[in-house]
Order: structure tokens, then sequence, then C-alpha cells
């Protein structure tokens, strides 16, 4: 038995999930993609997906507090693991919130595993 076509949401969901991971690849070095059982992750670990093909989004993890970001009404984050914080993408209303987010946590990382002399 075939799996079902991809809806057009879906779909554009799906181009989300690429071009948000592609940004992602181009901001810190090397910028490998993991897949994991559900979650995307990059090394270094800095921002991770998770497609949620039930509910029709794409949950993103990012390093750092909601208190370090500059939120974006159309993107709300939330806590998530520690340390990280989330959101979930339900539309392209939400792409430029999302790449903000996905810089910041770059930031973020860069900050917290620079050794305190190469900062200097």
């Amino acid at each position: 038995m075939s799996p079902e076509p991809k809806t057009s949401h879906e779909q554009l969901l799906e181009s989300i999930r690429i071009a948000l991971v592609a940004y992602a690849q181009t901001l810190l070095s090397p910028g490998n993609v993991h897949p994991g059982n559900s979650w995307i992750v990059l090394t270094p670990n800095f921002v991770a997906f998770r497609p949620q093909p039930r509910k029709k989004t794409l949950r993103v993890s990012l390093r750092g507090y909601r208190g370090e970001y500059d939120q974006r009404p159309e993107l709300p984050l939330k806590r998530g693991r520690p340390g990280y914080s989330e959101c979930v993408i339900e539309g392209p209303h939400q792409l430029l919130a999302a790449a903000e987010y996905i810089h910041s946590a770059s930031g973020i990382y860069r900050r917290r595993n620079t050794p305190p002399e190469a900062a200097a």
C-alpha cells in the first residue's frame, strides 16, 4: 500500500523546512544535518526541526531562553527543553520570524560556546 500523496499545505511546510534547514546550515560551521528519530538536528546543535504530520505543522527547537529573543507576535516562542525555546510554524506568514529566531539561536550558541580568551 503506497503512502497517501501530500496535500498542498504539507508540501508547503516541507518546502519551508528545507529552506530553513538550508539557511541554518549557512550560519555555523560545519552545519551538518543529522536526521534523528523524528527530529532533524544540525551540528552544531543550535536548532532542530520536527515535522508534525498530524497537526500539519513544523516544530522548531532553538538554543536559548525565550527572554534572549526579540519575540515576534506571528510566531510565539514557548519554553522547550532546558536551555531551549520552541515555536510551531503553521505557514509561510511565519517564515521571516523563524529565520530571525534561527539567526539569533546561532548567536546564542556562539556566545555560549566561545572560550573567553577567543572572544577577546
